[in-house]
C-alpha cells in the first residue's frame, strides 16, 4: 500500500517497554511550554547522557532487530486538536508510536480522545491519569507509506497538549505485547531508574518504549532519547534476551511524575 505515491518506513517492533517522563504542572500548561513548534529528529544516535548498550541490550539497526527511523514532537495551549508531522516520509509497514498527555484543567470530563493520520488505525497500549493530566501511549503498526501527520483530538478545548511521534522499522504487523503504567508523587529525585513500571516480560529482539512526565525527566540506564520537549522523555531500549524488563526513567526534579511503558515485538 502507498500513501500520496511516497514511500517511507515506520516501525516499532517487539516494545518491550515504553517509558513516558513529563512536565505537566497540575495547575495548568507548562511553564516555558514552547507551544506550536517541532523538534523533529531523525537518525537519532546511541544512548543518551553516554550511557551504553547494557548485557542483553542490542544495538538497534542490526539485522533483524527493531530500529528508530526518526521523530517529532509539539506542544499547544488551548486548543482541542494537536498535530505533528514527521520530517521525512514513513517506509510501508513501519509503526508509529505515539505518546501525549492532555491537560484538563479548564475543561474537566475530557473524554477519550481521537489519535488519527488519514490513513492507519491507532490502538491504545497504555493510559494513567495524574490530576488533571491525562497520559497515553498509541500505536500504528504495519503502516501505509508515505508524509505522515498525526493528529489528537479532544472533545473539548485543552488546557494544555503535548505529543510525541516516532517511526520504528524491524517491528511485527502486530507488535504490541504489554504495556504498564506508573504514578508516584514524591521521593527519589535524581536517582538513577527511579521511576520504572512493573516488569514486563520481552522475548528476545523486543522494543521497549518509554514516556516520562515530570518536571524535569531524565532518560532510564539502558535506553535512548528520542524526545525531551519541555524536559520530559521519551526512549526505547532493544533486548536481545528472552526475560522480564522493566521499562525506567530518571525523576530530576519534580513534586510528582508518570511513567509509560511498552513492549513491542520484533518482526
Amino acid at each position: 500500500m502507498r500513501r500520496g505515491g511516497a514511500s517511507v518506513s515506520f516501525v516499532i517492533v517487539a516494545l518491550a517497554a515504553a517509558v513516558a517522563c513529563s512536565s505537566f504542572e497540575d495547575s495548568g500548561p507548562t511553564p516555558g511550554g514552547d507551544a506550536g513548534t517541532d523538534s523533529p529528529t531523525a537518525d537519532a544516535p546511541g544512548p543518551a547522557d553516554g550511557a551504553a548498550p547494557e548485557s542483553g541490550e542490542a544495538a538497534a539497526g542490526d539485522g533483524g532487530v527493531p530500529a528508530f527511523v526518526q521523530s517529532n514532537s509539539t506542544s499547544v495551549t488551548n486548543l482541542m486538536t494537536a498535530s505533528v508531522g514527521l520530517p521525512l516520509a514513513v517506509q510501508e509497514h513501519g509503526t508509529i508510536v505515539v505518546a501525549f498527555s492532555i491537560n484538563t484543567t479548564a475543561n474537566p470530563g475530557i473524554a477519550p480522545p481521537q489519535v488519527t493520520d488519514g490513513a492507519d488505525t491507532f490502538v491504545q497500549m497504555a493510559t494513567v491519569t495524574n490530576g488533571p493530566v491525562l497520559h497515553y501511549l498509541f500505536l500504528a503498526d504495519d503502516v501505509r507509506a508515505g508524509a505522515v501527520t498525526v493528529s489528537v483530538t479532544s472533545n473539548k478545548v485543552a488546557s494544555e497538549i503535548q505529543l510525541y511521534v516516532h517511526e520504528y522499522g524491524g517491528l511485527a504487523a502486530k507488535a504490541f505485547i504489554d504495556g504498564k503504567t506508573t504514578v508516584a508523587a514524591s521521593g527519589c529525585d535524581d536517582a538513577a531508574d527511579c521511576p520504572a513500571t512493573v516488569p514486563m516480560a520481552a522475548p528476545a529482539r523486543s522494543l521497549l518504549f518509554g514516556y516520562c512526565v515530570t518536571d524535569a525527566a531524565g532518560v532510564g540506564t539502558g535506553f535512548t532519547a528520542r524526545e525531551t520537549r519541555n524536559a520530559n522523555v521519551t526512549e526505547d531500549r532493544v533486548v536481545t534476551v528472552d526475560g522480564s524488563y522493566p521499562v525506567t526513567a530518571r525523576k530530576k526534579t519534580g513534586t510528582s511524575y508518570v511513567l509509560l511503558g511498552a513492549v513491542l515485538r520484533a518482526r
